[in-house]
C-alpha cells in the first residue's frame, strides 16, 4: 500500500520539507492547526502527517489518539526548522534535514 507524505506546520516548516516534494498546510495559530489536522485526516491517501512540536504539543489530545490508533495515517513529530532537537540552531537545510530525519545529504 502507497500513500502520500504531508506537512502540517507554520510557513517555514512547511517550504523546507516542500523543497522535497511534499504537499502541506501553512498553520500559525493552534486554532488554524486544529482545522488543517482535521482537514488532512479526512483526505484519502495520507499515509504519513510531518509537523513541527509546537503543533504536536498544540494538538495534544488530537496527536496522540492519532499515534495511538491502529488506521492511517501515521504521525511524526519533527524539530522546528530553525532549531535541532535541544533547541540549538540549525545552521542549514542539509543539517536540518540530518537532524530531523537522520539522513545526510
Amino acid at each position: 500500500m502507497t500513500g502520500e507524505v504531508v506537512t502540517l506546520g507554520h510557513r517555514e516548516f512547511v517550504q523546507a520539507l516542500a523543497l522535497g516534494g511534499l504537499r502541506g498546510w501553512e498553520v500559525s495559530s493552534p486554532e488554524e492547526a486544529l482545522v488543517a489536522w482535521k482537514t488532512v485526516l479526512k483526505q484519502e491517501g495520507v499515509a504519513l502527517i510531518l509537523i513541527p512540536l509546537w503543533v504536536e504539543k498544540a494538538l495534544e489530545e488530537e496527536v496522540l489518539a492519532r499515534k495511538l490508533s491502529k488506521h492511517p495515517p501515521l504521525v511524526l513529530s519533527l524539530p522546528n526548522p530553525l532549531e535541532g532537537e535541544l533547541g540549538e540552531m540549525v545552521a542549514n537545510l542539509s543539517e536540518y534535514i540530518r537532524t530531523s530525519l537522520g539522513v545526510k545529504i
